[in-house]
């Protein structure tokens, strides 16, 4: 895969916020671009002016979601591990 032709705008997690002009949150995905690993993508369009220039996005790891949440999951239930 060659990093350096890929349309961007063509992925969900830029083109959805650049089409509805809201956040979006893309995934969970294999990141096949970067880290080989469960992703979730937060992006948000940017706006100056008034107009569109670009989307800004977040890469979170499944993994770590997981790490980080769990714990603070456990008091609603015992089926979470």
């Amino acid at each position: 895969l060659n990093k350096e032709n890929i349309d961007y705008s063509a992925l969900e997690w830029f083109r959805v916020p650049m089409a509805t002009g809201e956040p979006h949150v893309a995934g969970p995905y294999v990141d096949y671009l970067c880290s080989d690993e469960y992703t979730i993508t937060v992006a948000s369009p940017v706006f100056l002016d008034g107009e569109f220039v670009g989307v800004a996005g977040l890469d979170l790891l499944i993994d770590q979601v997981e790490r980080d949440l769990l714990p603070r999951l456990r008091g609603f239930g015992d089926d979470l591990s």
